[in-house]
């Protein structure tokens, strides 16, 4: 027989050795050596890797991508647990309610490019306050249908209502004064 980390050293590329029966637990890091990304390049799958027990983060690193990790199972909560940003899942086709029950902010998921309209809908369910809070703009939540009133009573002023296309009406009848 032979040894696993010789391979490497003695010129074999990872293709070669796949090609006679070698599995990507094998020839990694532990065995023969090799890296994720040339494993990746001897067409290994990303189920393939996952079996052998690579991490979401060495997956990543070898050029495998977010939504081929969450083909093969890997859960919005261990891409998160492993650093992986809301825009990396927004990117990997995660919901906006996959990521909301993951843990991430509105914040993080403004950042990401979800809009307003996408996170407060009931399915995702963040509300007026954690938008807000998050850096969304009165006339990003207001185009996601909150009442100005609603607006008006977590601290928007006159002029940010205005701003959002609220009509003079509109703001009387949400509290504001004339002379705000």
């Amino acid at each position: 027989g032979f040894k696993l980390p010789v391979l490497r050293p003695a010129g074999f590329k990872a293709a070669e050795l796949k090609a006679i029966g070698l599995k990507a637990a094998e020839l990694g890091p532990t065995g023969a050596g090799y890296s994720v990304a040339e494993l990746r390049g001897a067409r290994f799958t990303a189920k393939e890797m996952r079996m052998a027990g690579y991490s979401p983060v060495e997956m990543k690193g070898g050029g495998y991508l977010t939504k081929q990790l969450k083909a093969v199972g890997v859960s919005a909560g261990e891409l998160k647990q492993n650093g992986f940003t809301a825009e990396e899942m927004r990117i990997g086709t995660f919901s906006a309610k996959e990521l909301k029950a993951t843990g991430y902010t509105a914040s993080e998921m403004r950042l990401a490019g979800y809009a307003a309209t996408a996170l407060s809908k009931q399915d995702v369910g963040f509300s007026l306050q954690e938008l807000k809070e998050g850096g969304y703009s009165a006339p990003e939540i207001k185009m996601a249908n909150f009442s100005s009133s609603a607006m008006r009573a977590i601290g928007f002023s006159a002029s940010e209502m205005k701003l959002a296309g609220a009509s003079p009406s509109e703001l009387r009848n949400a509290g504001y004064s004339a002379s705000e």
